[in-house]
């Protein structure tokens, strides 16, 4: 399966790529930081892939990226073959990591075992997965500073649609870190975004449990802290959600997040040997430039560990904070000019009025809810462990914050994360569900290690014996909440029936092949469907393609931020036409030429025929298993034929009162459409109930040899 290679493949270069950064730091330090080498591998390629992106592409980046590294290892290996003897002291973390990572990542991977394939890459309505793909493949193969310029209808020099989402998301500054990663590593492995999508979601999740081990190490004593850390954080239900729902970018945030609390936290306040400043900030500019939304959650975290602690070391610990800021900004300044930008952005989107506040109740359950063994939001397994054990688990982590505060060690860690936890209710009490949701999201992890450090500290402080079994047997009881979470999720029907359902499979394919046929470029060809996944699925799989028109195309899902587009085609009718679900065809023998699944391709060159097909307007088609169901009163649907004239063609329409089709009617069930007028072959025809809202589906059209 192309998903495991993806994580097998990825988890070997990041820890070679990490190794390689660690052998630069003191031994003692890399020896502490090896659990998390994959992570550090990741932080280096989002900074320098940033770097080089100003100029090239990330395929090509990521060449140049690996160079040094590599050469730092090759260089050990023949000259100082102890600093390898020295970083494998810490070989039983690493290993325990990787088993527990390995773990999360088949977890993560539940989707493409039920559906035994990996194309399964949206997995609910949420279409994440698409903007992350469309970015990574573009960046692939052009600088970050040259966007697409797509216009409206095909035309020479403008880039598929299927590049829209990225007009968008560099215009704006989004982040990107996670896409050039990803990029970079999909052409490493000869593999498109969508192909290599999954598995890369499933290897960001298995790099959580070594983030976790490392701050837990760097903050309490002893490796119960750090065990209980890396066994629960890869299930946590927040991570479960985010996985679902595609959100590639926060779950590597997470794991950058966690190691730069760690490194940070080393260096500023650290005993004995410290993190250097410069992996502290390098770690800090990666997370930022992965997933920016999350610096509300991490400054309050850092600004406390930076100044809570000994007064005597206040001074210098200030110093070293600015000194890691300022290096931050050296390593990356596009990412702190980028993320300018979209703090503008998505604090406008945070601060807006919105009328589905959920309130102090609500929000109290919601950031409860995220803590392990809670029901997990959304997903379509429905896990939903005992209530006890929940509450239990909450109490647990929550307690775990508060004595924290107790030890010097851990209380500027302790009273980061309360302030952390602080803004996450604030939001959540203020903003709509998606702004809380995501919140929670990214707070949970932090909040679920620190409780964690302040049951280590405990334990040592008041000598419970033996105490490992003390803060292991807290493992347990959250690690039984999260499992009872993964275990529902992975058995939950409907999580097996969306995993069969919204496949990028086979019939996605077949659509290059049959545009291409028109023309080398497309040009003549064109895809016809209201269903919003085949728009954008079967744009990415003809994403090379710059001459296929969409003469329907949902504007709500990012194309060119523009809600108005509803087509990219000039109106002339293609000679072929992959009609997908939800467009209905009446046509000769002849015309069909090819079946693949959900897609038929229409060549109108090569027998007569009719294409019926929604069109979302000012009202939105939405889709349902049987047929497309306008939602409002009424609605416009495209044709498209050969024919002089629609005489004698019929539309079906199901609806439970009359409807009117322009000025003819009412119609009960069928329209007659003999006086469409037809311009180079299409023609549309609005659709209306005239007694006011309620649903409309289009079945089918027939027309009279």
């Amino acid at each position: 399966m192309t998903a495991v290679l993806v994580v097998l493949v990825g988890a070997a270069l990041l820890t070679v790529v990490g190794v390689g950064i660690l052998l630069l730091a003191p031994p003692s330090v890399a020896a502490r930081l090896l659990p998390a080498a994959p992570v550090v591998g990741v932080a280096y390629l989002v900074v320098s892939l940033h770097l080089v992106g100003m100029l090239g592409s990330s395929a090509m980046g990521i060449w140049i990226a690996l160079a040094p590294p590599v050469a730092v290892i090759a260089v050990n290996a023949f000259r100082s073959p102890r600093r390898f003897l020295l970083l494998l002291r810490a070989w039983r973390g690493a290993v325990i990591v990787a088993v527990i990572g390995g773990a999360a990542a088949l977890i993560a991977l539940t989707p493409q075992i039920f559906a035994g394939t990996s194309g399964v890459v949206q997995l609910t309505p949420s279409n994440d997965a698409f903007y992350y793909v469309s970015m990574s493949d573009w960046l692939a193969g052009h600088p970050i500073l040259d966007p697409p310029d797509i216009g409206s209808a095909p035309a020479p020099g403008h880039p598929s649609p299927a590049y829209g989402d990225v007009w968008v998301g560099l215009l704006w500054g989004l982040r990107i870190g996670q896409e050039l990663v990803g990029g970079g590593l999909a052409s490493l492995l000869g593999l498109t975004g969508s192909a290599a999508f999954p598995g890369l979601t499933a290897l960001w999740i298995g790099l959580l449990p070594g983030a976790a081990w490392v701050l837990a190490a760097v903050y309490a004593r002893g490796r119960a802290a750090a065990f209980a850390s890396a066994l629960v954080v890869g299930v946590l239900p927040s991570t479960l959600h985010q996985m679902v729902n595609q959100n590639a970018d926060s779950l590597l945030g997470t794991s950058l997040v966690l190691l730069t609390i760690a490194a940070v936290g080393s260096a500023v306040r650290g005993r004995g040997r410290r993190v250097p400043l410069w992996l502290a900030a390098g770690a800090l500019a990666a997370a930022i430039g992965t997933y920016t939304e999350y610096l509300p959650f991490l400054a309050p975290v850092l600004v406390a560990v930076v100044l809570i602690g000994h007064r005597a070391e206040l001074g210098r610990a200030l110093l070293r904070g600015m000194a890691i800021v300022g290096l931050a900004l050296a390593f990356g300044p596009l990412i702190w000019f980028r993320a300018v930008n979209s703090l503008l952005v998505v604090g406008g989107v945070a601060a807006a009025p919105t009328s589905g506040t959920p309130g102090l109740r609500v929000s109290v359950e919601r950031v409860l809810g995220a803590l392990p063994g809670s029901a997990v939001r959304d997903l379509p397994g429905d896990p939903n462990p005992p209530a006890a054990l929940a509450v239990l688990a909450a109490v647990i982590v929550l307690a775990g914050i508060a004595i924290g505060l107790v030890a010097m060690r851990s209380r500027g860690l302790s009273v980061g994360a309360g302030v952390a936890l602080v803004v996450a209710f604030v939001l959540a009490v203020r903003s709509g569900d998606y702004v809380a949701g995501r919140a929670v999201d990214m707070v949970s992890p932090i909040l679920l290690v620190v409780g964690l450090i302040g049951w280590q500290h405990l334990v040592s402080r008041f000598g419970m014996h033996p105490r490992r079994v003390v803060v292991v047997a807290i493992a347990v009881v959250l690690g039984a909440a999260s499992a009872a979470t993964g275990v529902q999720f992975i058995r939950g029907e409907r999580l097996a029936a969306a995993s069969t359902t919204n496949v990028v499979d086979a019939d996605f394919a077949a659509l290059r092949e049959w545009a291409t046929r028109a023309s080398a470029d497309g040009t003549g060809a064109g895809l016809a469907t209201p269903a919003f996944f085949e728009q954008l699925w079967g744009s990415d799989a003809m994403r090379d393609l710059d001459g296929v028109s969409y003469v329907t195309l949902r504007g709500d899902l990012g194309y060119r931020g523009d809600t108005s587009m509803t087509r990219y085609w000039n109106g002339v009718r293609p000679d072929v036409v992959i009609a997908g679900p939800g467009a209905f065809i009446a046509a000769d023998a002849d015309a069909v030429t090819d079946v693949a699944g959900r897609f038929s391709r229409v060549d109108f060159t090569a027998g007569s025929a009719v294409i019926a097909v929604p069109a979302s307007g000012d009202v939105q088609w939405a889709w349902s298993s049987s047929a497309p169901v306008l939602g409002g009163s009424g609605g416009t649907v495209l044709l498209l034929t050969d024919r002089p004239t629609l005489a004698g063609c019929t539309l079906e329409i199901a609806s439970d009162v009359p409807v009117s089709v322009d000025e003819d009617g009412p119609f009960a069930e069928d329209a007659d459409l003999d006086r469409v007028p037809l311009t180079d072959g299409a023609g549309q025809v609005q659709v209306w109930r005239a007694d006011g809202p309620g649903p409309i589906a289009l079945e089918g059209i027939r027309c009279a040899p």
